[in-house]
């Protein structure tokens, strides 16, 4: 992250990703699991809203955790 950037918003989670690849996290319909109810437009929908909005929307994950970031770009 840039110095200069300020962390809006964190969400973060020890739940197991069941191998997703961080390249397409933030895709439409990108699922973990296919037999899942949900349709996979949640976190594409959010970097939608933060691309319009001028924030940033980043993956990070380590020590077992993984996590979402919003932050304000400067």
């Amino acid at each position: 992250m840039v110095p200069s950037m300020r962390v809006l918003c964190t969400t973060a989670s020890s739940y197991p990703t069941a191998g997703r690849s961080p390249e397409n996290l933030f895709d439409r319909f990108a699922k973990d699991d296919p037999s899942s109810v949900g349709n996979g437009l949640g976190l594409s929908m959010v970097k939608e809203a933060c691309d319009s909005a001028g924030l940033e929307l980043r993956y990070t994950e380590g020590g077992g955790e993984h996590a979402v970031v919003v932050s304000k770009r400067p």
